[in-house]
């Protein structure tokens, strides 16, 4: 079975396929490929072109998929934090993505749900029930919507900033970082390489916003502790990189030759980005008073640290 969703555009010009993935809550080659599969209609008629553009008063709608079917056993580990009737919370192991995309389709934190409980029909055909989500190499808590109201209501509390988030990074150097800060640079994507993010600028650059906490210094490297109010695409790997201070073990924003240089000096493989959503704090949908929800670090970033 199939569903039909609408969505008015409010915004002013830009590429359909960009629009759909963004509205429909699936990835842009996804979003390519229901076009072109003649799925989509752009004010009651079909679209044959990605790069057809919209603007503010047209009328999207797109034919989804009814649901995707979970392609793993249901004895694949899952870590689970808290459940109720609405919700659960994960602790997500790092290397496995949050849901499946264009290059990870085998297997994702999706799935492994999915495998355990219903999820929303929100986000179909790939993200069902997810709400927000963490790097492929990001270890922490995640959150599922159960059901469409718990969904909608999650999605309020995060576009208020009504979720206090809390991650744990090593970063190189930090000897001169002050106890506490605030990095309050916009990121916007990369010019010369789409895949990344960076602090920009431009006037499409997005707000974001990173406190930090020195928790301990070593003479290598600082452990912090970051709160972010906005949810920017590797926000805190962007920020900390953009002040010379990237988090060790990142690939794609940090520095080879510093985490070769600490391995060097630790006689210890750096087992992979030093960065883990340890704590979320939010008031739970059909609830008056916050809780606090608390993935403790992974043997392999404590060993690490040890």
């Amino acid at each position: 079975m199939e569903k039909a969703k609408q969505v008015v555009v409010s915004e002013s010009k830009q590429r359909l396929d960009d629009f759909v993935a963004a509205h429909f809550s699936i990835t842009r080659s996804q979003s390519k490929k229901l076009i072109e599969q003649k799925m989509v209609l752009l004010n009651d008629e079909v679209v044959s072109k990605a790069g057809s553009l919209v603007k503010n008063g047209d009328c999207v709608v797109v034919t989804l998929p009814d649901k995707i079917q979970p392609s793993l056993a249901s004895d694949l580990p899952l870590s689970i934090v808290f459940e109720n009737a609405n919700l659960l919370i994960v602790d997500k192991p790092a290397g496995i993505v949050t849901h499946p995309d264009a290059h990870y389709q085998s297997d994702s934190l999706v799935q492994r749900v999915l495998a355990h409980t219903a999820l929303s029909s929100i986000g179909l055909p790939e993200r069902p029930g997810v709400v927000h989500r963490l790097d492929k190499d990001t270890s922490g808590l995640v959150i599922f919507a159960k059901n469409d109201a718990a969904h909608l209501a999650l999605t309020k509390i995060f576009a208020d900033r009504k979720i206090a988030k809390y991650y744990v990074a090593l970063v190189h150097g930090g000897s001169k970082l002050p106890d506490s800060g605030t990095i309050n640079s916009p990121i916007d994507r990369n010019p010369r390489d789409r895949k990344k993010m960076d602090v920009s600028a431009s006037d499409k650059a997005r707000h974001a916003l990173s406190h930090f906490t020195v928790l301990q210094r070593f003479p290598q490297a600082t452990l912090v502790e970051v709160k972010i109010e906005t949810g920017r695409t590797h926000q805190i790997r962007v920020h900390f990189s953009a002040i010379n201070h990237p988090v060790v073990g990142d690939v794609t924003y940090g520095n080879s030759k510093l985490d070769r240089q600490l391995e060097k000096i630790l006689e210890h493989k750096i087992p992979r980005m030093i960065l883990h959503a340890q704590r979320l704090q939010f008031v739970l949908p059909g609830e008056q008073e916050a809780r606090e929800f608390v993935a403790e670090a992974p043997p392999d970033i404590a060993s690490f640290l040890a």
